[in-house]
């Protein structure tokens, strides 16, 4: 079996997130200690009960997927499984470049912790998930609202032929969802992404800053290839990782294309390394029944270890 490591992003964090794998493993217990002595507050409490509710803004949130997908990964790999190729969905490329020892995980938490705080202050705008339209509609509605609002409005995600992600200005969105209301084949939801054009020109500054912070980090070249989100393409060139996290923030996320390629390689089992299931969601899209969970700590990589046998 050739096994692919998946990390998901921004929207898989809830309450409870990274518990089973947090009391199942020291080296877990350890990782969350990493991100709390980094941050200054516990994130073992951030991601159990997050009384103050900061899992709604992204300067915690971010923090604490990055620390449940290493975490897992780092469980994972105690157990003697080993992916072939990783990848990562938007914020879950920062797992996947530190589980193929690009970069430290503290100097991670360092370039994910400033990003999210760039996003906050220079990204702001809306985003909207739309299922069941094809490509050709896509382009249309997102060509006509832009049009007649004069603001951008790009395609932040592709996760399957019929599933995209819009991201914009806020006048532009709603003109978007106002026209995909009128086509019956199309349904809209507003995901709760703390009012962020994720993957958007309205992203520019952010991947500009961001570009001159990754100059002053040393990156190495990938001990396991990373499939980039932005060309869905594999590389292990640091240089190549260092472009693609600047490219992303303005760029479309190709997910579908990312899994496509991994499958097209000889993948046949995907893990999903971090909190819920959304890759898993997402997958079933694409190739159902390949994609497995570590929702439940040891026992779901138990059950991975003997499938990989």
């Amino acid at each position: 079996m050739k096994a692919a490591f998946i990390f998901p992003g921004t929207g898989s964090q809830y309450i409870g997130m990274g518990k089973k794998i947090y009391y199942d493993y020291s080296i877990a217990r350890h990782t969350f200690e990493e991100t709390s002595d980094f941050a200054q507050i516990s994130i073992r409490d951030l991601c159990f009960e997050d009384k103050n509710n900061l899992l709604s803004d992204i300067r915690y949130s971010h923090l604490a997927v990055l620390t449940c997908g290493v975490a897992t990964y780092r469980a994972l790999v105690q157990e003697g499984i080993q992916p072939s190729v990783m990848a990562g969905l938007s914020l879950g490329s920062y797992c996947a470049i530190v589980a193929a020892d690009v970069l430290s995980f503290w100097d991670t938490l360092e370039i994910v912790s400033y990003r999210s705080n760039l996003m906050k202050k220079y990204a702001i705008g809306k985003t909207v998930a739309v299922i069941g339209c094809p490509i050709e509609k896509i382009n249309y509605i997102k060509e006509k609202a832009q049009k007649e609002t004069g603001k951008i409005l790009d395609i932040a995600v592709q996760n399957s032929k019929l599933q995209f992600l819009l991201a914009g200005d806020n006048s532009s969105i709603d003109k978007a969802i106002e026209l995909l209301s009128k086509e019956e084949e199309c349904k809209t939801f507003i995901p709760g992404v703390d009012n962020i054009a994720v993957h958007s020109r309205l992203m520019e500054m952010v991947s500009l800053l961001l570009d001159k912070k990754l100059l002053s980090k040393r990156m190495k070249n990938a001990k396991i290839p990373i499939i980039l989100n932005s060309s869905a393409k594999e590389t292990v060139l640091s240089d190549d990782i260092s472009k693609e996290l600047v490219k992303q923030c303005i760029s479309t996320v190709f997910w579908y294309q990312t899994i496509e390629n991994m499958i097209n390689k000889g993948i046949n089992i995907f893990v999903e390394s971090g909190p819920g299931e959304i890759l898993k969601r997402l997958n079933r899209y694409i190739k159902p029944g390949i994609t497995y969970s570590t929702n439940n700590g040891k026992e779901d990589i138990n059950m991975i270890s003997k499938i990989m046998i």
